[in-house]
């Protein structure tokens, strides 16, 4: 099993990282489920920490990549 992060912010919105597709999905825990997503590979490189602060910025560690990603 391929090792992935999980973080929720204070509006219920649940982030999970897919390393081996190079995503991250995003689930808003109060409304049904969207299909997943189809097509080809996402475009991180392993992303595996994920971390929301108290200003609610989401920080994706992407392994493969070297680098640490910050979403306002």
């Amino acid at each position: 099993v391929d090792a992935a992060g999980l973080a929720v912010d204070r509006w219920s919105r649940a982030y999970r990282s897919r390393p081996a597709a190079g995503r991250v999905d995003v689930v808003d825990l109060g409304v049904p489920a969207p299909p997943p997503p189809r097509g080809g590979p996402g475009a991180l490189h392993e992303p595996r920490g994920l971390a929301v602060d108290d200003r609610q910025r989401l920080y994706v560690a992407e392994t493969g990549g070297r680098a640490v990603h910050v979403v306002d």
